[in-house]
């Protein structure tokens, strides 16, 4: 029996120690990694099924993003308009699961010039019931990175939760 005010939930919070409640945050964390993995493969692959239209390339650009140890990695954005229906759409996703990584800026700067200059007609693909939705690559992702982070991030749970460390 609870002490008035305090919910019985509330006093298995309370009892749970700390390596529990750490392995249960590791779990979420696994599954909540493969979920997002698998629900941007599902994006890309229910994509092969929409419609194509012409596009128009806005602008191009480079961004940067850091990552461990200082070191910097690139990405090629992209602005790009279509029209669907009579009415005119913007967009920016490149691909489903994020724009591919460079290494160094001149190789981003190369590929966006290349594959993604201002003014280039292009193919777009965009999802028939919400039209402002679209994709340039319909490429499904790899998901070995997600799903081996996922099963480490589980792996270090369970050990956890049997109490392993």
């Amino acid at each position: 029996m609870c002490e008035p005010g305090i919910s019985d939930a509330a006093v298995l919070v309370a009892a749970a120690s700390p390596p529990t409640f750490v392995g249960f945050i590791f779990i979420v964390i696994a599954a909540l990694v493969v979920f997002l993995a698998h629900r941007t493969r599902r994006q890309a692959h229910d994509s092969q099924t929409w419609p194509m239209i012409p596009g128009h390339v806005v602008k191009s650009w480079v961004g940067t993003r850091r990552r461990q140890k200082g070191r910097a990695h690139y990405y090629v954005g992209v602005e790009y308009t279509y029209r669907v229906a009579d009415k005119d759409y913007t967009s920016n996703r490149v691909r489903f699961g994020g724009s591919p990584m460079f290494q160094s800026r001149s190789s981003a700067e190369s590929a966006a010039q290349t594959r993604y200059p201002a003014g280039m007609n292009l193919n777009v693909y965009y999802n028939p019931q919400h039209p402002e939705k679209a994709v340039l690559d319909r490429q499904p992702p790899s998901l070995w990175a997600a799903t081996l982070v996922g099963v480490v991030f589980a792996g270090i749970g369970a050990f956890i939760l049997i109490g392993k460390f």
